[in-house]
């Protein structure tokens, strides 16, 4: 297996675990976009927040507790707050977007959201293509701290 350092081929992390960025009801712990060679090993850790991956090439095994899927280009995996996870790439080029959250206190569909996410498990839905663009904007907006973000 590789070294981490070595089969990163590129990595933007954007992390404020100890002052997430609050967007209302919306708590941002941290986004970014990995993408690396075959035997990249992320190292298994605790889930300190709910986080919204997006399998934009490749395939990688997540490990989620002590459960191991596949994920392929076009998968959407949501991995709860509190769950031990891991990565191991599987693919000569993996790469996929992600970002880490709370909903904390909210109202009408915020609320509904936040028990959703809340009272879902690991989960894996695969072939969703449409989710890249929609994704990607999230990610630029959250970033940028555009004039259609608010905070």
């Amino acid at each position: 297996m590789q070294t981490r350092e070595k089969s990163i081929r590129f990595e933007f992390d954007k992390a404020s675990f100890d002052a997430p960025v609050r967007y209302g009801a919306y708590r941002i712990y941290q986004m970014g976009d990995l993408c690396t060679d075959r035997g990249y090993h992320c190292g298994e850790h605790i889930q300190v927040c709910h986080e919204l991956a997006y399998v934009l090439r490749g395939e990688a095994d997540i490990c989620l507790n002590d459960t191991v899927i596949r994920a392929k280009a076009g998968d959407l995996i949501f991995i709860p707050y509190k769950t031990r996870h891991d990565i191991y790439s599987q693919s000569d080029e993996y790469r996929s977007q992600h970002i880490g959250f709370m909903i904390e206190g909210g109202i009408g569909e915020d609320k509904f959201l936040e028990d959703y996410f809340n009272n879902l498990s690991c989960t894996r839905k695969n072939g969703i293509k449409s989710v890249g663009y929609a994704f990607y904007n999230i990610l630029t907006n959250l970033y940028n701290n555009d004039e259609f973000s608010t905070g």
